[in-house]
């Protein structure tokens, strides 16, 4: 005869006291036990509720029949966590203390170690950040950083530089007084006077009081005729702009441009004209043109008065052929009785050469051409007057 044994849980309010037997219509004798616990326990070579395992327990589950649970109880931050091991799925516990390292979370972190604990990639990947799906900024694996690239399709994502951003950068400060927003470049280098450091340039703007500058280096004296609408390069060295060493607010203004009245400055803030070069060393020009064109008939000279400022002045020229006599008469209404009058004479074909001498001149008229000897009347007189 079969011996069967049944755990069973009773949900009525009356429970047995002790283990019956029942005897079922095919002579089986079936053993009830009503103090089973709901554990998991093996009995006689079985499973059932109640007591430890002595061997593993498989549960398999489909799509259609799985795991459920209702009831539970709202856990705690400190409590362990139910993971199931990769490879055979047997479940584990692990505590929830020993996931901190490998998150960060919305509300912030606490006990970080910067030297372990980080955002990022340990291979050679891109690190990239999203907001509505769409790419805002990339961390590429070399280290460089682009910002809005995704926004300029033929650009491309991948930055090219340290800092690589598409579109427009805004830098606002909230400093008082001096207000303005910065970008400080600098190389470490030893300059020439031996000092670690002096490398470094800033490109700052302020408002003064009385005028706006953008400018390399610190120009606190009130100088030039630009009010607020001036842009000024400003230098602490000879050979470099340099913004260390700009803080006693002694240096050498290099380019100046007046935005109120229409000035650019070189070597000088106070420009009094459209342009206006200067130079402190006497032993440079000032203004010096590479590559220019030649000049037709047709083209005006230039001339500089005796401040320096430079101004136009037509070419008046002209061929008159001589007059066999030692002086001849030159009619053109451009002579003044200050201009200057250059002769050139056209060699005869008999090969002899003769000097020509300016002699009188009569302004608004004309002016007399003296020669040494009189000249065939084969040859010519060329003449500019310069007003």
């Amino acid at each position: 005869m079969k011996k069967i044994i049944i755990a069973l849980l009773l949900s009525s309010g009356f429970m047995m006291a002790q283990t019956k037997s029942v005897v079922t219509k095919f002579g089986e004798i079936v053993n009830i036990h009503p103090f089973v616990n709901n554990g998991l326990t093996a009995t006689n070579g079985y499973i059932q509720l109640g007591g430890a395992l002595t061997k593993p327990s498989v549960l398999t589950t489909t799509s259609s029949f799985t795991l459920a649970f209702s009831g539970l109880q709202t856990g705690l931050g400190t409590d362990n966590v139910l993971v199931t091991d990769a490879s055979s799925g047997v479940l584990k516990m692990i505590s929830a203390s020993a996931f901190t390292p490998y998150y960060w979370g919305v509300k912030g972190n606490s006990g970080t170690d910067p030297d372990n604990n980080f955002i990022g990639t340990t291979d050679s990947r891109d690190l990239i950040f999203k907001t509505s799906g769409a790419e805002r900024l990339r961390l590429a694996a070399n280290g460089f950083l682009g910002v809005g690239l995704s926004q300029v399709t033929a650009y491309g994502t991948t930055p090219k530089y340290a800092l690589d951003v598409a579109n427009d950068i805004h830098i606002y400060s909230n400093r008082v007084n001096y207000t303005s927003g910065r970008l400080i470049f600098e190389n470490q280098q030893i300059d020439w006077g031996g000092a670690q450091g002096s490398g470094t340039y800033l490109l700052d703007g302020q408002d003064n009081g009385s005028r706006r500058e953008w400018f390399f280096g610190k120009p606190y004296d009130n100088v030039g005729t630009g009010a607020k609408s001036s842009f000024v390069l400003k230098s602490m060295q000879t050979d470099a702009l340099n913004y260390s060493l700009a803080q006693n607010g002694v240096g050498a203004y290099h380019l100046y441009v007046d935005g109120i009245n229409n000035r650019i400055g070189i070597g000088t803030v106070n420009p009094s004209t459209s342009l206006e070069v200067s130079s402190t060393t006497t032993s440079l020009n000032p203004l010096k043109l590479n590559g220019l064109q030649t000049g037709a008939s047709t083209d005006q000279m230039l001339t500089v008065d005796n401040n320096g400022v430079v101004r136009k002045m037509p070419i008046i020229k002209g061929r008159v052929s001589c007059a066999n006599a030692v002086s001849q008469v030159i009619n053109d209404a451009n002579v003044t009785s200050t201009a200057t009058i250059s002769l050139t004479y056209e060699t005869p074909s008999n090969g002899s050469v003769i000097s020509v001498a300016l002699g009188t001149r009569t302004a608004g008229s004309s002016f007399t051409v003296l020669y040494s000897t009189a000249p065939p009347t084969n040859s010519y007189v060329n003449y500019t007057i310069l007003p």
